[in-house]
């Protein structure tokens, strides 16, 4: 009975205080998530969402979960991988909150991860994978970010006030995260990276201020420009088009060229790399290149 009315309680809790208060629910949900209680915050995570359809934190965290839980090697990798990646998929689909945005990218870059390695692995699975992933990038491009376009106004700190020597610490300071982790929401060489966290801390150390989203840094006032007119040091977007624009789902830092064309220095859910020659970038980077952007503290 004690145990019953326990429960009671705690629904109770969940509908008349939390549910009210999604700010509140995140910030517990992500106390448990950083303390490493995953087992209880799935549990959490899907009673509230049980309750509250429209929670979108609750589907964030279980997508999430599911993502991470798709790392752990097993004996039949493949499959076991997308059997948790499908229910990081499904929750992800869930999330109607713009800023969740990022996550729902986040998403589609681990399917594509997936889908490389096991791609000489042809089953069910990777045919399913295949088909999910299409239409998975189809309905997440359907919701386009319309944030206004951000104008950066930072005066320059005085010992990079030549344009050359700011793309060189641009670029060296790119250079130096080389292996950090991936890390949803990282800014920070400490805690890793999301992709528009690394470009916000890179442009950060020339004292160039940008905000931590992807679509709003590819909306910043400037020059757009094509591949071939690419300056090392330059911002790069990737993405979809359609007939009211772009949706940016990931942003970088072109870092050179080679015979094979642009290079660039980007955090991916393999962290932070320099991409431009590889089957990864080949498959699905280079045909998802939107445009280059030059912001005016980098205009020549």
């Amino acid at each position: 009975m004690l145990r019953i009315l326990s429960s009671l309680l705690f629904l109770i809790i969940v509908n008349g205080l939390y549910a009210k208060n999604p700010v509140k629910v995140e910030k517990k949900l992500n106390k448990l998530y950083n303390q490493n209680k995953i087992e209880k915050l799935e549990k959490k995570a899907v009673k509230l969402s049980s309750k509250n359809k429209s929670l979108d934190c609750s589907y964030y965290f279980l997508s999430k979960i599911e993502l991470e839980k798709s790392d752990n090697i097993s004996p039949k990798p493949h499959i076991d991988q997308w059997k948790h990646l499908h229910k990081s998929i499904k929750y992800s689909t869930k999330l109607t909150n713009d800023k969740y945005k990022n996550w729902q990218d986040t998403v589609a870059n681990a399917i594509n991860d997936y889908l490389n390695l096991w791609s000489n692995n042809e089953n069910k699975h990777i045919e399913s994978a295949k088909k999910e992933y299409k239409k998975y990038l189809s309905e997440i491009s359907q919701a386009v970010n319309t944030s206004p376009t951000i104008v950066t106004d930072n005066k320059l700190p005085e010992s990079t006030e030549n344009k050359k020597s700011i793309r060189e610490i641009i670029i060296e300071t790119a250079e130096e995260q080389v292996g950090n982790k991936y890390k949803y929401g990282g800014e920070l060489p400490e805690t890793g990276f999301d992709c528009s966290g690394f470009v916000k801390y890179v442009y950060g150390k020339v004292g160039i201020e940008l905000p931590h989203n992807s679509h709003m840094q590819s909306q910043l006032s400037g020059q757009t420009l094509t591949i071939n007119e690419a300056i090392p040091g330059d911002l790069i977007f990737f993405g979809t088009k359609h007939s009211k624009g772009w949706r940016t789902q990931h942003a970088g830092i072109v870092y050179g060229f080679n015979n094979n064309g642009i290079l660039v220095i980007h955090s991916s859910s393999r962290g932070v790399i320099i991409d431009g020659d590889n089957a990864s970038w080949d498959s699905y980077w280079k045909k998802r290149i939107l445009f280059v952007k030059r912001i005016p503290e980098l205009s020549d």
